[in-house]
This record gives structure tokens, sequence and C-alpha cells, in this order.
């Protein structure tokens, strides 16, 4: 019994006082080498002449530790291998040569293996219609399970894949953005393009959205001319015109002289002659369409009498 302790004792003198000797802890995290993530489920492999001594996998956020205990009566240093390793990932190796340390950090930076590009990017806007001139609000979404998504870029245009409006932006990796300061038109449609870039730097289609109109909000009349209650004497031209406050163009006027169509089109100005068979009263209606559905009206009463006009 006393010969099996002083071989204990002798095996722990050993480690203390030659040089080739490693007790203590191997820790660091494996990290993605493109965008600085944390690996999760990477194993970690000791090799000390070719075998594994010590083997463990990472933690969700990419750390991991073990324990190591190497003696070598042979060598002043010891020079051993530590390997990185997961699916779709290169592996990675270290060659670590140590004395007698406590604690070694070892981070290791593994390169993707992603041979094709993201998913195309759903891009969202605000829904059919936007009553701002001046901003568009917008989110996208891409997937790339082999290497992630480090980075998207997007623009904005008249049509989709065009950058009339808005060059190519960089959103890092934010989905979602605001763009101020656009300067849009009433009545036109604008499309966001978005594109992604992966880990190993493979860029996807663009994505485009559906395309949002920017609308002028209530369609409104501010003025119609003749006055109520003008007076005219036959032969004179009655001039009716029209001046509107939002909407969302293209407009279509419609000028009634007492219920009858005379003119219907695009524009805001309508001369009716008159004769003989037009004395008497007569209600003159306007009616504006927009090009969304918003509609308006308004009517006067007017007098064309046989001339001369009576005082007032």
């Amino acid at each position: 019994m006393a010969k099996i302790n002083i071989k204990i004792l002798s095996l722990i003198l050993f480690c203390f006082f030659i040089s080739g000797c490693f007790s203590g802890k191997i820790q660091g995290v494996v990290f993605n080498a493109s965008n600085g993530f944390g690996i999760s489920s990477a194993k970690v492999e000791v090799l000390w002449k070719g075998s594994v001594i010590a083997s463990t996998t990472t933690l969700p956020d990419g750390s991991y530790s073990l324990n190591v205990n190497i003696a070598d009566e042979s060598s002043s240093a010891l020079n051993f291998l530590v390997s990185f390793t997961k699916n779709q990932y290169a592996t990675f190796e270290t060659q670590a040569t140590v004395n007698n340390l406590g604690t070694l950090k070892l981070d290791a930076g593994l390169t993707p293996l992603d041979f094709t590009p993201p998913t195309t990017p759903i891009v969202t806007d605000d829904g059919e219609t936007t009553t701002s001139t001046n901003f568009l609000h917008f989110s996208f979404s891409s997937e790339d399970p082999e290497s992630g998504i480090v980075e998207y870029h997007y623009s904005i245009g008249t049509a989709p894949y065009r950058n009339d409006v808005l060059g190519l932006g960089l959103a890092g990796q934010n989905t979602e953005i605001t763009c101020y300061n656009l300067n849009l038109a009433i009545g036109q449609t604008y499309y966001v393009n978005v594109r992604a870039k992966n880990g190993v730097g493979l860029y996807s289609e663009f994505g485009v959205s559906d395309g949002i109109r920017v609308v002028g909000g209530p369609l409104t009349i501010d003025f119609f001319y003749p006055d109520n209650k003008t007076k005219y004497f036959v032969s004179q031209k009655v001039d009716m015109q029209v001046g509107l406050r939002g909407g969302t163009p293209p407009l279509t006027y419609k000028f009634l002289v007492d219920g009858q169509l005379k003119q219907s089109g695009s524009a805001a100005f309508f001369s009716w002659p008159t004769g003989l068979e037009s004395s008497g009263k007569h209600i003159l209606r306007v009616e504006v369409q927009d090009s969304v559905g918003n509609s308006t009206s308004a009517e006067r009463e007017i007098f064309i009498y046989r001339f001369p006009i009576p005082p007032e």
C-alpha cells in the first residue's frame, strides 16, 4: 500500500518540476469570422501527439472551456494542436506552444462555407397609398442559413429596380428604414429595392416592394365661378371655372347645365354660349373626381335676361 502512495507522489512532483508540463484550462470563443457572432455547438478538440486528449462543444454564445493535463519529460515546451470544427464552416486549427501555464485563451474565427447567395429580400412598404410627400417607411428581410446576412442595401425609384429617387444606400443589419427629404410627387407610385449580402460576400437578387402611391388627401373645391345669382343677358358666354384643393391626379371635371352634361375631361374651365332660347334661370354644376375615387361638386344659380338687364 505504501508503494502505491509513493508512485502518486512521484507523479505530482514530476508535473511540478519538469518544464514540459501543462495542467490547466483552455478557454475562449468560437465566432463567425464574417460577422463576429458567436457560433454555438462548434466542436473543440485538443490533440497531443496525434490523439484527442480533451474535447467539448461551444455554448450558445460561442464560448468554451476545458481542462487539459499534459506531462512530457522529453520536451522543454509542449506543442499541441487545438482544432475548431462545425458543419458549414471551414475547420480552424491552431498550434499552441506552452510551458507550465494555468489558463490558456484561444479564440477562433471560423470562415463559413457558403456557395449560395441569400434569399431575395421580401420588401414591405406602408400600404397602397400615402399622403406624405416627404418620407417613405419600409421593412425587409432575407435569409442565409450558411453564413448569415451581414448587410442590406436599398434604393427607391419610380419603377421597379430603378433608383431615380434615391441611389443605393447602406442599411447595415437594420431591417427597417425611414427615408426623409424625398420630395415625392402626388399621383406618382414609388418602389423600394433591397438586396442582401451574406457572410462570404455574395449578394442576393434585388427584392422590390409592390409600390406605394402618393395621394393628395381629401378633394375640396376652393372656388367655382360664376358667383351665385350672377345675371347675364342673352348672347353672353357663361364662363365656368373651378379651383381645387387636395386630390390625386389625374382629375376628371364634368360641367353640367340644368342637369345636362356639357363637357367632361381634364379641363377645369368651360364656356357656355347662350342665345334667346337660354333666357331664364339656370343651375350650373361642376363635378370633380380624382384617380383614387375621391369626388366633390358645387352648384351655382344664374339668370339670363333679354337685354337690357333689369336694375338691382
